[in-house]
């Protein structure tokens, strides 16, 4: 375990942004908050979309359909991640997904319900690779930043990674609300679903498409410009190896 420092830090804006100099960590936080912010849309927008888009989808099937998608795919990750970059584990897929994406936005209301999770299944699977592999990036940026400062404050960086993306996505659930006010959304009055206008349903289909497109694509730039691949992150693990040792020895 880490040895707890002697004297307690005070806080400070400025040291809880620290590892915001971090260039690896920078790129890091935008792959995170493309594809954990789709889903958040996935997830927010899917009743809306099962009651007033597609009738008859059900909403559960549709985010189960992600669940499964994800246990599937656990262990076919595991196994790419010992044999290739890890951030083209997390884009290589993302095509798959804007096509997913634009298929269940565009699918008729009055289409087959069972082709809809068809389409859900190949969104689920284009973010795949995306949603399992942020953390398992993370401690590759760990090895970055000790290597640059010589700290490793774990701690400190996912608490930042992790405050900012709560931020974002109450952005992001205050977008939708602000969508559907503004396209008449007819808020439903006990148990009954009332007929949403065409502006409301197709407020609901758009703000899946670009939400989802727009931050997966955002993820799959952040993913381009990663610096740490396989070979730089075994690098750094040899490297960190060697100062450590030295140091133990100095001792």
């Amino acid at each position: 375990r880490t040895p707890i420092p002697a004297t307690m830090e005070r806080f400070t804006v400025r040291s809880f942004v620290a590892p915001l100099r971090t260039g690896s960590f920078r790129k890091l936080v935008g792959m995170y908050l493309g594809q954990a912010l789709a889903f958040d849309i996935v997830a927010a927008t899917v009743l809306y979309y099962s009651l007033y888009v597609v009738l008859g989808a059900n909403s559960q099937v549709l985010l189960g359909i992600f669940i499964a998608v994800n246990v599937i795919a656990y262990p076919i990750v595991t196994w790419l991640v010992g044999r290739v970059s890890k951030q083209r584990v997390y884009a290589t897929l993302i095509p798959l997904a804007l096509l997913g994406a634009a298929a269940v936005a565009f699918y008729p209301s009055d289409g087959a319900v069972a082709l809809v999770y068809v389409f859900a299944f190949l969104l689920a699977a284009g973010m795949a690779g995306a949603q399992l592999m942020c953390w398992v990036m993370f401690p590759d940026v760990l090895d970055d930043a000790e290597l640059t400062t010589g700290q490793r404050n774990a701690g400190s960086y996912a608490g930042l990674m992790t405050c900012i993306r709560g931020i974002a996505a109450a952005v992001v659930i205050q977008a939708l609300g602000l969508v559907l006010q503004f396209t008449g959304y007819r808020t439903p009055v006990g148990n009954e679903v009332p007929v949403q206008p065409d502006t409301a349903v197709w407020g609901i289909r758009l703000f899946m498409l670009v939400g989802i497109i727009g931050l997966l694509t955002m993820g799959a730039i952040f993913a381009r410009r990663y610096p740490l691949t396989r070979e730089v992150a075994l690098a750094n693990q040899v490297e960190l190896t060697r100062r450590r040792d030295a140091a133990a020895r100095a001792e």
